[in-house]
C-alpha cells in the first residue's frame, strides 16, 4: 500500500484502505519495520526491498501460519467481493509424485520472483495485490 502513487503516509488513511483499525496498521507497520522491511523517512514510509517472499522449507512457526491463514481468508474475500476482472483465482489437481515435491516448490518459488520482477516498479501503482499460490497434498497418506 505505501508504494502506491496516491499513498497517503498516514495511519487513519492507511486504515481506511486496507479496511482495518489504527492499532492494526500500527502494528503491522512496526512488525515490518523491526523485521527491516520498511522504514520512515522524510514523512513516508519507504520499502527497503521489494518483492519480498517469505518462506522456510523445513520448519515453521505460528506467525508464518498466521500469515498464510490470513493470506488464504484475504483471498475468499476477494473471490466473493471482486469481479472477475479484477482478480485471478484457479485451480489445478494433479498427480505427481511425492518425491518430486521439493523441485515443485522450487518452481513455484522461482514463478513467483520472477512474476514479482516482471511487474513490480512498472506503470500506475494505484492497488496493492497478493499473489497466493497453494500446493498441498488431497489423500491422505497411507501410514
Amino acid at each position: 500500500m505505501i508504494q502506491t502513487s496516491e499513498c497517503r503516509h498516514d495511519i487513519n488513511w492507511l486504515a481506511y484502505k486496507l479496511g482495518i483499525n489504527t492499532t492494526e496498521v500500527e502494528k503491522i507497520i512496526t512488525n515490518l519495520t523491526n523485521i527491516d522491511l520498511i522504514k520512515f523517512e522524510n514523512g513516508q514510509y519507504k520499502v527497503k526491498s521489494s518483492g519480498t517472499q517469505i518462506h522456510v522449507d523445513h520448519k515453521t512457526t505460528q506467525a508464518l501460519k498466521k500469515l498464510q491463514f490470513e493470506a488464504n481468508l484475504l483471498s475468499r474475500m476477494s473471490l466473493e467481493n471482486e469481479s472477475i476482472e479484477k482478480r485471478f483465482h484457479g485451480t489445478n489437481t494433479l498427480t505427481i509424485d511425492p518425491n518430486k515435491i521439493t523441485e515443485a516448490k522450487e518452481f513455484i518459488r522461482e514463478f513467483r520472483r520472477r512474476f514479482c520482477k516482471s511487474l513490480d516498479w512498472k506503470g500506475h501503482q494505484a492497488r496493492v495485490y497478493q499473489l497466493n499460490i497453494s500446493l498441498y497434498p488431497l489423500d491422505m497418506e497411507n501410514s
